[in-house]
């Protein structure tokens, strides 16, 4: 798990969250319908307590804001490389 020959191309699942700009819904004259997700799939996933992390800004998987901006804060016990996707 901390072996750069191992694990330097692996790509870990820690957590799934579901955003919802509202101002943006607004902007649109549009309305949000929640999609139809199996359960386990928002959230903490199996590795993120694996790799020693913690929520530090939204324990919650769905997170609604008016904002354009948002930032998701984590902690682990030691270095990690992170990246994000959206869709």
């Amino acid at each position: 798990m901390n072996d750069p020959d191992v694990d330097a191309g692996a790509i870990y699942r820690v957590a799934q969250y579901l955003i919802v700009c509202t101002s943006t819904l607004a902007a649109t004259s549009s309305t949000f319908l929640m999609p139809t997700l199996p359960p386990g799939f928002l959230g903490r996933q199996p590795n993120f307590h694996k790799f020693g992390l913690q929520c530090v800004s939204h324990e919650d998987p769905y997170v609604t804001t008016t904002s354009d901006e948002l930032e998701v804060s984590g902690s682990g016990s030691n270095r990690k490389k992170v990246a994000y996707s959206s869709l």
